[in-house]
């Protein structure tokens, strides 16, 4: 859970600063931006898959029980 919330912080700070650089007239740096911003939404979405299939892993346990 923890690995989700650190994704989605750094995902809004990236999200709030990049236009700032895009306004310097930085592409290079706005380009770093955005690839780490994919990355980072590709980890969330991993993330959030593999926190459902365990919970319905866990589901599945308890209805077995």
């Amino acid at each position: 859970m923890s690995a989700v919330l650190v994704s989605v912080i750094f995902g809004l700070i990236l999200i709030i600063i990049s236009p700032f650089f895009v306004l310097l007239r930085k592409p290079l740096t706005s380009f770093f931006f955005i690839i780490s911003l994919t990355g980072l939404t590709a980890i969330l979405a991993v993330t959030i898959k593999k926190n459902a299939q365990y919970r319905m892993l866990l589901r599945e346990i308890s209805l077995i029980n």
